[in-house]
């Protein structure tokens, strides 16, 4: 283990090659995508930092001679890991249910806007559904009727549902997505986590547990600029391990560590916590469910 912190911080990025390990750019099919790639590099350089003796030893997923369906072999102080990235987005069809709901809406509302000369501005949680579940007819042909009645009456229409605001000017409409149909931000948490984490739980980390890896759960708050789902950034770090202790029960030892890396990506581990837990906290009210009301 290097003596110092400046030895110790330089090695992530140069000990592959120091030691003779293949680097991605060397082997094509074992590169991961930068976002993918960056993550596990701030993670690296973050145990480095630690004094964590680190080397990144390829991407499983992208190996065919790997039996592992994981983003990254580790050796850290002399033992192999699994490490599996995880981004903290919001739930997966939130994109299609917004782009569905300007389908169905955008011209309707902006024929009622014209027709009554008033600016028209909805907020609504727009309904999820399956691959094979039915499209939500229903409720969007209500939001057009309740539309029509506020345009022509001048008043706000604000059933919870969805939220319909009226005034004079310019005919023009607006709609504005909520992102979760839950003020909790324990719940929002739950529902971006719940299914890839149930994914990784019962199919993508058992196999190394199996060969004996430790396995490293890194999850990730950085926007992917690749992708169209937006990454979540209200909660707090004890209402995250609330969450995680739901989903990935400690007693059950499924991951051995989690660590979080930020919006500013700077990683700190939240199992084993960095800052102590204090047990039997007090529930304390989420803030957010202030604003929903």
């Amino acid at each position: 283990r290097a003596g110092s912190c400046e030895a110790t911080c330089r090695c992530w990025s140069s000990v592959r090659k120091e030691v003779g390990l293949s680097t991605f750019e060397d082997h094509p099919r074992n590169k991961r995508r930068p976002f993918e790639q960056g993550a596990l590099d701030d993670l690296g350089n973050e145990l480095c930092r630690r004094g964590r003796n680190c080397e990144d030893l390829g991407c499983p997923e992208l190996d065919p001679q790997d039996p592992l369906q994981v983003d990254g072999r580790f050796n850290i102080d002399g033992r192999q890991w699994a490490i599996e990235h995880c981004r903290i987005a919001y739930d997966q069809e939130m994109v299609s249910a917004e782009r569905y709901a300007k389908k169905v809406l955008a011209a309707p509302l902006k024929a009622i806007a014209a027709e009554f000369e008033v600016v028209l501005s909805l907020s609504f949680y727009p309904p999820r559904r399956g691959r094979r579940e039915p499209p939500p007819v229903d409720f969007y042909d209500d939001v057009r009727k309740r539309a029509r009645v506020a345009a022509k009456s001048g008043r706000n229409d604000l059933e919870k549902r969805c939220q319909i605001y009226v005034r004079s000017g310019p005919p023009e409409v607006s709609m504005s997505f909520l992102t979760a149909d839950n003020p909790l931000v324990a719940s929002q948490l739950m529902n971006g986590l719940k299914d890839p984490l149930a994914h990784k739980r019962d199919r993508q980390l058992p196999p190394a547990k199996e060969l004996g890896l430790a396995v490293l759960l890194l999850l990730d708050q950085v926007h992917d600029q690749s992708r169209d789902a937006l990454s979540q950034w209200l909660f707090s770090h004890e209402t995250l391990r609330q969450v995680l202790e739901m989903l990935l029960p400690s007693s059950e030892n499924i991951v051995d560590e989690v660590w979080l890396r930020a919006p500013d990506r700077s990683c700190l581990s939240l199992r084993p916590a960095d800052t102590p837990v204090v047990a039997d906290t007090p529930v304390v009210a989420d803030a957010l469910d202030y604003l929903w009301h």
